[in-house]
């Protein structure tokens, strides 16, 4: 930060934020962790490994 003229602050002209680094598998995707997940009846697809034959005809997709 720099200090003005009257020595108010004043905000930093570039990003200076830390950014959290994120360490994942790209090719498998992020999966976050759903409760209950394993009480679902249904088919549960990544969208990244979308099945190219998967029927979704008259299913709702969300």
């Amino acid at each position: 930060m720099e200090q003005g003229r009257q020595g108010d602050r004043r905000q930093p002209s570039h990003a200076s934020h830390a950014c959290p680094r994120l360490e994942h598998d790209h090719d498998a995707g992020f999966t976050p962790e759903f409760s209950g997940i394993e009480d679902f009846a249904g088919t549960v697809i990544h969208p990244q490994h979308w099945p190219a034959e998967l029927d979704h005809t008259g299913k709702r997709v969300s």
